[in-house]
């Protein structure tokens, strides 16, 4: 998914798409005037890809990431 740098999670070309374009947009996704510069705008939440990860997505983005990581061993091939 290359997410972050060390993020290796398999996943279709789409997603990994769609995992670029929300990196590209992440400044655009947060909300300036909250308190914490890192706090998403309304209908956002963080990503959370590694605990460090600050990207903003929509909640059915971080649904299908948390589904994509618990797979991640399944879609591997076998040496």
């Amino acid at each position: 998914r290359e997410a972050v740098p060390d993020d290796r999670v398999c996943v279709t070309p789409e997603v990994k798409a769609q995992t670029t374009y929300d990196n590209s947009q992440a400044e655009e996704r947060r909300n300036p005037s909250a308190y914490d510069p890192e706090t998403c705008m309304d209908g956002y939440v963080w990503r959370e890809v590694t605990p460090s990860d600050r990207v903003c997505v929509t909640r059915q983005a971080r649904a299908r990431i948390i589904s994509d990581n618990s797979l991640n061993a399944s879609r591997k091939v076998k040496k």
